[in-house]
């Protein structure tokens, strides 16, 4: 028959300060080792973005380059953003004007029209009323596919004008409506 250790009241005392001391030592372990698997995987989530801005830094002459040759190809295209809208409409409305008289064709009638906000872009929009040929009226569009900064036949409404005898022409009432784009920074 084994006899049990008889443990005075002092030295059970210190046993169970002793393992509870133990126990908390044991549950900060365990907390400070999850936190550190905690921050370890969010260290692994940074890690990427991390690089990639890095990446950044290191290639910032290179995407300056590349934005200063986009800007001056997209002047190609749009009117820039500090350009004052109605100054703009009225600057287009003269060039399609001489465009058209270029052409062979009579002008009538033109009308800036208001501008509209189109996502990252301002619409200057006009219309243009003209008289002529069919077949000037083809090197006209010829010529508005050309114009830079581009613009943009948003509509064409013909109408034939009744023929002469003896001309053999087919002259017509043309309406267009016109329109560029402005890049929009607010």
């Amino acid at each position: 028959m084994s006899q049990g250790v008889k443990l005075s009241r002092a030295q059970w005392v210190v046993s169970a300060t002793f393992a509870v001391l133990v126990a908390i030592l044991l549950w900060l372990s365990l907390v400070f080792f999850l936190q550190y698997l905690d921050k370890r995987s969010e260290v692994k989530q940074l890690e990427p973005k991390l690089a990639r801005f890095y990446g950044l830094v290191k290639s910032e002459d290179q995407l300056q380059r590349a934005e200063a040759r986009a800007s001056n190809e997209l002047s190609l295209f749009v009117y820039p953003s500090d350009a004052d809208t109605g100054a703009l409409g009225t600057s287009m409305q003269q060039r399609v004007r001489v465009l058209m008289a270029d052409a062979g064709l009579s002008v009538s009638g033109s009308q800036v029209l208001p501008a509209k906000r189109h996502n990252d872009f301002t619409r200057i929009n006009i219309s243009v009323n003209l008289e002529g040929d069919l077949a000037d009226a083809v090197q006209a569009f010829i010529a508005i596919e050309l114009a830079e900064p581009l613009i943009f036949i948003e509509s064409i409404e013909i109408k034939p004008q009744r023929r002469r005898r003896g001309n053999l022409e087919q002259v017509a009432d043309i309406q267009i409506r016109l329109f560029s784009l402005q890049v929009y920074e607010p």
